[in-house]
C-alpha cells in the first residue's frame, strides 16, 4: 500500500498453470517468479518475462520476489 495506505502499489497474481508466480506492480504484470522444481537447468534464472520499468516500478517489484523467495525458503 502507499503512504497513505490506500492505493495498492503490488501484488503477486495467481500462480500460472506453468509455476509461474506473476508480479504485478501498478495492475502491470512486469514479470514473473520461476518455482524452485523448475530451475534445474544449468544457468537458472529465478524471473522470467520482465518486462521495461520505470525507475520506482523496480525497487517494488524487487521487493515482492525478494519476500516471495525468503518466504519459500522459511516454510
Amino acid at each position: 500500500l502507499d503512504s497513505r495506505g490506500k492505493k495498492q502499489l503490488g501484488r503477486l497474481g495467481n500462480p500460472e498453470k506453468s509455476g509461474l508466480l506473476p508480479i504485478v506492480i501498478r495492475e502491470r504484470e512486469l514479470g514473473s517468479l520461476v518455482p524452485a522444481q523448475l530451475q534445474d537447468t544449468p544457468n537458472p534464472r529465478a524471473l522470467e518475462f520482465v518486462s521495461k520499468m520505470e525507475p520506482e516500478e523496480e525497487p517494488l517489484f524487487l521487493s515482492l520476489a525478494i519476500l516471495q523467495m525468503v518466504d519459500r525458503e522459511v516454510e
